[in-house]
């Protein structure tokens, strides 16, 4: 290994995102030492260099994607995990930065003493839920605009430290951002303080925002965080965990492209299709364990009563077919993320046939055909068991009755917003 001392190349104390000048140096150091080493791991020392949000930086970036060196930094746990997160999504490798904490004896820095004296401030617009006695709400548009900087998550950090301090029973909290715009990269930030807190502290944190796609990149990013602990081993206890043969969901499969998000999905995320699918256990294969599912095609997943008034009295039978994922590349729930599949479960957060509900034929006491609305976990289980499919039936009924939950919670706080 040869290391390479970033404050010898660089003689500064802080190398902020919109720094260029300190990137292209080390990478000209790094690029002349391979010359010389070729067979060597190269690692940059950062020791006596604060940096500042380098991923922002397009040479920082640059720099990366060569991979022709690791790094070190020096308690900047918060600064290793972004770019940890940024190499792995962005296709530049694993355990390409490494933080070494150094203890140094010493009271408060004027930059803790702030972020504390802003946190008992925001104390005020942290109420108890009207609901539950072990949620609190988070009010932060009362006192800023937008959430577009990592000392922003730093407050919101300290000011529920400082209010479980003083109420323990709380552990759940709910930052309400309303319409607020939450930059892209502070979305990330939240999700990886989701996890922080639910890891290190048993807290509970999740954001709720007017723009769903601005809640969902928050578990995304989540999970994304939650990842990189996951390999297969870790994988395959929580499908043990979780998941149990025979249970209905819906299996999502991305675009199939080079190309991958800041999530690490084929296709940019762009999913693909998304059909109703039975899991089936655990297969080896050649590329290791993989995960089988029963899928239904989407076009022809009806009951026989639909069809049959829909083609002119026409019979009928659902199409499936079985699909064998690798572990490595399907994801499961809200736990970990899959590059080319993702199995959720059948469950549906809004009402309406925008969001999911789906009408279809059925023949009333009367003997007149009529058209029912239901929801997602429903219109499953009625094909399901009009074909007398075998499948967790406890289950799924326990996903009907928690999306119906879910959904009159979800009617009613729109309906106090109005």
């Amino acid at each position: 290994m040869v290391v390479i001392s970033a404050k010898k190349v660089y003689n500064v104390d802080t190398i902020s995102h919109y720094n260029d000048n300190g990137w292209i140096l080390i990478d000209k150091a790094v690029d002349e030492c391979k010359k010389n080493n070729p067979n060597e791991e190269v690692v940059v020392d950062f020791k006596g260099i604060n940096l500042v949000e380098p991923w922002l930086n397009a040479k920082f970036r640059e720099f990366m994607a060569k991979k022709t060196a690791n790094l070190v930094l020096y308690n900047s746990e918060d600064v290793a995990d972004y770019i940890k997160t940024m190499c792995i999504t962005g296709g530049m490798g694993n355990n390409r930065v490494k933080d070494i904490t150094v203890h140094v004896e010493k009271g408060k820095t004027r930059e803790e003493l702030a972020i504390e004296r802003v946190a008992n401030n925001w104390q005020d617009i942290i109420v108890p839920s009207e609901t539950a006695a072990d949620v609190a709400i988070i009010n932060i548009k009362k006192m800023i605009d937008q959430i577009s900087s990592a000392k922003t998550i730093r407050y919101i950090e300290k000011a529920i430290e400082i209010y479980h301090n003083n109420h323990p029973n709380v552990i759940k909290y709910v930052l309400n951002t309303e319409s607020m715009s939450v930059e892209a990269h502070s979305i990330e930030a939240i999700g990886k303080l989701i996890v922080t807190l639910q890891q290190r502290d048993k807290i509970y944190l999740r954001l709720q925002n007017n723009d769903p796609a601005v809640e969902n990149d928050s578990r995304m990013f989540a999970a994304i965080k939650s990842q990189g602990e996951y390999d297969n081993d870790k994988r395959l206890e929580s499908i043990e965990k979780y998941l149990k043969s025979g249970r209905p969901g819906l299996l999502m499969a991305y675009a199939r492209s080079r190309s991958v998000d800041r999530m690490g999905r084929s296709g940019n995320g762009e999913i693909r299709s998304c059909q109703p699918a039975i899991y089936l256990g655990l297969r080896n294969t050649s590329e290791g364990p993989a995960m089988r599912f029963k899928v239904y095609q989407l076009d022809k997943f009806c009951t026989r009563v639909h069809w049959a008034l829909e083609h002119d009295g026409e019979s009928h039978k659902i199409v499936s077919r079985e699909v064998v994922i690798p572990v490595s590349n399907c994801g499961l729930y809200g736990i970990y993320l899959g590059k080319e599949y993702h199995f959720n479960e059948p469950l549906q957060y809004h009402s309406g046939i925008d969001n999911g509900s789906v009408k279809m034929y059925e023949v009333n006491e009367k003997g007149n055909s009529v058209r029912v609305e239901m929801t997602i976990p429903e219109f499953i289980k009625h094909v399901l068991d009009d074909y007398n499919e075998e499948y967790d039936k406890e289950y799924l009924d326990r996903c009907i009755m928690r999306t119906k939950a879910i959904i009159e919670h979800n009617d009613n706080k729109k309906d106090s917003n109005k």
